[in-house]
């Protein structure tokens, strides 16, 4: 496992705050229109989440230098804050997703299964290139 120095680890945190933020931002402008139960864009949603999660781990890369192979570590940190962020707001601060019931619960998801996405991409970086690549 990559031990990070306290400047990593602080950046790896920040980040799964900065990204969590944005992405409960753009749940909440996208609105009900298009966070829907049978709405077709629901599916593009989550399509878009693969190259944002690669986006995402070059953001990382470039934060914090390091390789790829090394990326998952961090990766995971940001997401677990990004998580329990998510459960605070979907506890106490609904609100911050939209205003109905509905939109609250895919906006949830969309940003679960983005952190999937991310950690996933991750961890195939990781296989693919070693911890120390």
């Amino acid at each position: 496992m990559l031990l990070l120095s306290r400047r990593q680890l602080f950046i790896s945190l920040a980040l799964g705050v900065f990204f969590w933020l944005n992405a409960a931002l753009i749940i909440r402008w996208v609105g009900p229109a298009v966070l829907a139960e049978g709405s077709p864009w629901v599916p593009v949603l989550l399509a878009v989440t693969l190259p944002l999660g690669a986006f995402t781990l070059l953001i990382y890369r470039w934060a914090l230098g390091l390789a790829w192979g090394q990326l998952f570590t961090p990766l995971v940190l940001g997401t677990s804050m990004a998580m329990v962020l998510d459960g605070v707001a979907l506890t106490y601060f609904k609100s911050l997703y939209g205003s109905s019931l509905e939109q609250v619960q895919l906006g949830a998801a969309l940003i679960l299964f983005g952190a999937g996405v991310g950690q996933f991409l991750a961890y195939l970086l990781t296989r693919r290139g070693g911890e120390g690549q």
